[in-house]
């Protein structure tokens, strides 16, 4: 195995997938971090049919700056936001969906408009 790299502050430490995807977005994640050796730890959903090591209450909020990724399953937006909430840094958050109607929940106004007024033009 090579040396690792020194892994950037901003890189993505913890994931929250929706329990109807976990199965499919997980395999795809390792497949695609395969040449990196990411180790991923996850909770008990995640880890189900999986080669992953547990996580702890600790590897929510830890940024690990290593190739190291938590994984929390949820059942809901609103449960993924009580966990990015719960956990965040405070500087690199992000929800990607494809649900629509997740513009209207307003965590996410809030941070549409966070992020509108921080990258206005300079005129």
């Amino acid at each position: 195995q090579r040396p690792r790299e020194q892994v950037s502050a901003s890189a993505c430490e913890s994931l929250v997938i929706h329990k109807d995807i976990i199965g499919e977005a997980l395999p795809a994640i390792a497949k695609g971090s395969e040449r990196e050796a990411l180790e991923l730890r996850g909770d008990e959903a995640a880890l189900e049919g999986a080669g992953y090591e547990e996580s702890t209450e600790e590897d929510w909020g830890t940024e690990y700056l290593d190739l190291i990724a938590s994984v929390r399953t949820v059942a809901s937006v609103d449960e993924a936001i009580e966990h990015i909430n719960r956990y965040n840094t405070g500087h690199s958050e992000a929800i990607v969906t494809k649900i629509t109607p997740m513009r209207e929940n307003s965590w996410m106004r809030w941070m549409l408009q966070r992020f509108t007024s921080m990258h206005q033009p300079v005129l």
